[in-house]
């Protein structure tokens, strides 16, 4: 008995010291968060990020850029006819396995040279002497300043770790090694954001920067006065076209362009082969005319895939995208880790003071949203004006970790009085009712008054239950009836139902009185706690191990219609309830379950309801007392795991209830024999 007064000295607490107490724990929350800002939260803050940029703040790429694609129609040559290869030697040699012989690409360089392609940039790795090395040395001869191979920045394996960095160079065969830190060499190689601190390659992570220029020094190699400055493919490319000169020196963060596959024309390269091709769908190399042409893979098979902030991406696409973001400038930066935990620290302590007076915590969700919305309005516009990306994962933590803060202790107090009642309510009344009286006291308490609702009715009885308890000690039949109760209970709670009462042994619960899901699902719901009782009912037999005789069975009727709902009663003693003809419709149908020795029986009402979920199985017509018209009644199909299934005789069934009605009695008979074959134990099959 001691707990309600030191409860209510803690709550008094609270209320007198809880501001100062949330204020002082606000500000070690921001420490903390601060404090381990990149290990906990950067993992969510990086795609975020990239998701912010790529629709905040896009650009177009320059319409300079064609991709020329190793992809499947190539590798396949599946459109192509075998005249057209017989014809051509380069197509014969692509329809050997790849990797070709590189007098394929030397024939391309001819083709897209002559074409009038301004740069010719190939994202293909020549590390290696192969066929066909002499006729590619020939061509790229043949145009000086217009042909870009590719390099590869590599870690060597040193006692099992990476760590000396190299450039893996074009084969001597094609390139003097005096060439390799000129414009006709860059290396092709992107560092996702999870990886680039890491100093080695990897196909997982990010790739929110860009590498124009690199020293091997930058990754852990020997540094000297004269080290050689390796530019990346990207930027070998726009310095021998004469696109650009100067290159940053860091990794920057660049703006994604969209879709860039939409923005670029993507040629497979057969076509350039086939003549036919060449003339109609290329214009005779026009399509290349004072183009940069890039040369790369196109497909899964070459894992040549890169993630940006807007999805994947072909690798040659994204040399692309770089030459596109440095001709555009499409660059940006971030603010640092430690600036960003200033304005994290800054925020919630306006944030924390802004909410403070505010008393009614329903508003808070709105606080948060509106403070939400105002800081990602200045992100956005101090990024789109200058640049400058702020931190967007950690504010926003913090808007939600003040604000929350406060909801809390405002919710805390109206929560533990709450409580009190609750606890009181939930030992007479369903908890959805409590849980409307406390959550919707005004409309709650218009309804006692009386009102008019279309809900689902359920009564169950236990049948034999009088021949049960005869013998036995009261005692064990009140332990017994208990346990079947609570067990019923929470099934109906468990589907939403409101318990409206007992009557000795049977249990009457209502579905739409007190809250509502709509028609639909409050009946299907009363359906399914009625299945669920079934069950429950059985597990109980199994457990009390009673003799066959003594089991508990029950029957369940269910109804649909209107009621009236409210406090009904005298001064003394009043319920909550429902009544109405649709009840009492119910309760009649529940006794019927006994007579046509099936569990459950549902009105038509229902049936029209839950047909489309429920399968159900038409039982009989029935009159009822005080109504002119007749009542069809049915009963879910279900096996005797009191499972849905739908038996093989059905069709049969209905067939010979349609005959049955229309007085065709003879077939009717032979409808429903064809069924008793299939199944001579169903008791309505027999009745008919």
């Amino acid at each position: 008995m001691e707990s309600a007064p030191t409860l209510s000295k803690l709550l008094e607490r609270i209320r007198s010291y809880g501001p100062i107490v949330l204020v002082v724990t606000v500000i070690m929350v921001v420490i903390q968060i601060a404090t381990f800002y990149s290990p906990i939260l950067e993992s969510v803050e990086t795609p975020v990020r990239g998701w912010f940029v790529s629709y905040t703040k896009s650009f177009s790429l320059p319409k300079e850029f064609v991709f020329v694609a190793l992809d499947d129609a190539t590798m396949h040559l599946d459109g192509v006819e075998s005249s057209e290869i017989a014809a051509s030697p380069e197509l014969q040699a692509i329809q050997a396995p790849y990797p070709w012989s590189r007098d394929v690409y030397a024939s391309l360089i001819d083709r897209l040279a002559k074409a009038g392609a301004r740069v010719i940039g190939l994202d293909i790795l020549f590390t290696e002497p192969r066929p066909g090395d002499e006729e590619l040395r020939a061509a790229i001869a043949r145009y000086p300043n217009r042909v870009v191979l590719a390099s590869n920045l590599s870690f060597s394996l040193h006692n099992h770790a990476f760590n000396t960095p190299q450039i893996a160079l074009p084969t001597k065969s094609l390139l003097s090694p005096d060439q390799a830190v000129s414009p006709h060499v860059g290396f092709v190689n992107f560092f996702p954001e999870e990886t680039a601190k890491k100093e080695k390659e990897s196909d997982s992570g990010i790739v929110e920067k860009l590498i124009y220029q690199l020293r091997l020094s930058d990754f852990g190699g020997p540094s000297s006065p004269n080290e050689p400055v390796y530019l990346s493919f990207a930027a070998s490319i726009l310095e021998t076209g004469k696109m650009a000169t100067h290159f940053p020196e860091d990794q920057v963060r660049f703006v994604d362009a969209g879709k860039v596959q939409e923005q670029v024309p993507i040629v497979s390269l057969y076509t350039i082969f086939v003549p036919a091709l060449w003339k109609a769908n290329l214009k005779d190399g026009e399509i290349f005319r004072d183009k940069i042409v890039v040369i790369g893979p196109f497909g899964d098979q070459f894992h040549d895939i890169q993630r940006i902030s807007s999805g994947t991406i072909a690798g040659p696409l994204l040399h692309i995208l770089a030459m596109g973001a440095l001709l555009k400038n499409a660059f940006y930066t971030i603010l640092s880790p430690q600036i960003n935990a200033l304005i994290i620290i800054v925020l919630g302590l306006v944030i924390f003071l802004s909410a403070l007076p505010v008393k009614r915590f329903w508003l808070f969700p709105l606080l948060m949203l509106i403070f939400c919305g105002l800081y990602l309005t200045i992100v956005s516009v101090v990024f789109i004006k200058g640049n400058i990306l702020m931190g967007i994962v950690f504010p926003i933590v913090m808007i939600f970790v003040s604000s929350l803060s406060l909801f809390a202790f405002q919710y805390a107090r109206d929560l533990i009085e709450k409580s009190h009642v609750r606890q009181t309510l939930e030992r007479y009344v369903s908890r959805n009712l409590v849980q409307k009286i406390l959550d919707d006291r005004g409309d709650f308490l218009t309804s006692l008054e009386g009102s008019r609702k279309n809900v689902a009715i359920l009564f169950s009885d236990i049948r034999g239950f009088t021949k049960f308890s005869e013998n036995r000690d009261p005692h064990d039949v009140v332990l017994h009836l208990n346990e079947y109760l609570g067990a019923m209970v929470k099934i109906v709670f468990k589907y939403d139902g409101t318990l409206d009462k007992f009557v000795g042994d049977a249990v009457m619960a209502v579905w739409g009185d007190v809250s509502t899901k709509g028609e639909h699902n409050d009946t299907v719901s009363a359906i399914k706690a009625a299945i669920e009782m079934l069950n429950g009912l059985q597990q109980l037999n199994e457990k009390w191990q009673l003799g066959s005789g003594e089991k508990f069975h029950i029957g369940i009727g269910i109804n649909f219609g209107s009621v009236i709902f409210g406090n009904i009663g005298s001064e003394e003693k009043s319920d909550l309830t429902v009544i109405g003809d649709s009840v009492n419709l119910a309760s009649r149908i529940e006794s019927l379950t006994k007579f046509y020795h099936v569990p459950i029986l549902v009105g038509e009402s229902v049936e029209k309801i839950a047909s489309d979920v429920i399968p159900l199985r038409y039982v009989d017509r029935i009159a009822v007392t005080g109504r002119t018209t007749e009542l069809d009644i049915f009963t879910p199909l279900l096996n005797e795991r009191h499972e849905f299934f739908t038996p093989s005789w059905l069709e049969d069934y209905n067939a010979g209830v349609k005959l049955f009605r229309t007085r065709d009695f003879s077939n009717a008979v032979k409808a429903f024999e064809k069924c008793a074959v299939i199944d001579p134990n169903d008791y309505l099959v027999q009745r008919y």
